[in-house]
């Protein structure tokens, strides 16, 4: 009966140990998956509109800036989202203003209201 409960506390003890060692397994492996750094996403496309008249340093028309981020960027713009998109900070005198109709240049910081 000795030996019974000698190899029952064993195989407990084995248990709880390999479970332990899987415990920390886990945890190494999602440590090193969190490490990884997140793959780049690319530039915005209100990014790309500002660099495009950055660029220009004029106000350019919305189809003059749909042409100059595809030029530049390899991407071709949906002229209805990003006309929105830019009209929504024009509102918000963020970064653009909009000097005549799908018009838009950078806002000077001295304009800022």
């Amino acid at each position: 009966m000795r030996d019974s409960v000698r190899d029952t506390m064993l195989e407990v003890i084995e248990a709880s140990l390999a479970a332990q060692l899987d415990a920390v397994r886990r945890l190494r492996s999602n440590a090193v998956q969190a490490a990884k750094p997140k793959p780049f996403r690319g530039k915005s496309q209100i990014s790309m509109v500002f660099d495009v008249l950055s660029e220009a340093q004029e106000p350019l028309h919305l189809n003059d800036i749909i042409e100059g981020v595809q030029t530049r960027f390899g991407v071709k713009l949906d002229p209805d989202s990003i006309g929105s998109a830019l009209t929504k900070r024009v509102v918000k005198k963020e970064l653009f203003t909009r000097p005549a109709k799908n018009t838009f240049a950078l806002l000077e910081t001295g304009d800022a209201r």
